[in-house]
């Protein structure tokens, strides 16, 4: 089914309509992608003493991306978390150069993210796909309207996590 789905998307992209109406869809999603910026950063247990850290960028205090860094800061490809080479630690605070090292690739990270050059339609809008090294890391959702969708169900998960950055209230610091 999804190979069916696949090439007729394909068929769709490749003709003009899809090309009008594409283009001004990835015009909105550049605009919106080169303005993320961090929001905040959680560690997420993935199984016993082994953890991802999850990292969600946005602009105006809305949550509208979420990426996946391993345990040498790099991306993780959406839907290959299980084979991430995840953290491990014990129930400790989070070491403070550890979170220094990852701050500072995320400013790195931010320059690097590139935005795919297609879009996929969803009954309520539309979705873009933040690249790194061609794979696919994040994903922008908008709606009908070319509004950028929030994800509140991230600041949730942040709020419930023991290990995030930077506590509740706290202004981020990326600089």
């Amino acid at each position: 089914m999804r190979r069916v789905f696949a090439v007729l998307l394909g068929l769709v992209l490749g003709s003009g309509w899809a090309q009008d109406w594409g283009a001004e869809y990835l015009s909105r999603c550049q605009e919106v992608a080169d303005n993320l910026r961090f929001q905040f950063m959680y560690l997420e247990r993935v199984s016993e003493n082994r953890w991802l850290l999850r990292v969600v960028l946005g602009r105006a205090g809305f949550a509208l991306t979420r990426l996946t860094l391993d345990a040498l800061a790099e991306p993780v490809q959406i839907g290959l978390e299980d084979l991430a080479q995840a953290l491990t630690r014990q129930d400790s605070p989070p070491d403070p150069q550890l979170l220094r090292r990852f701050t500072n690739r995320l400013q790195r990270l931010q320059r690097e993210l590139n935005l795919a050059n297609y879009v996929v339609l969803e009954p309520r809008g539309y979705r873009c796909f933040l690249t790194y090294l061609g794979r696919v890391v994040g994903i922008l959702r908008f709606t009908q309207n070319n509004f950028p969708r929030p994800e509140p169900r991230w600041r949730e998960a942040y709020l419930r996590a023991a290990v995030r950055y930077p506590e509740p209230g706290m202004a981020p610091d990326t600089r």
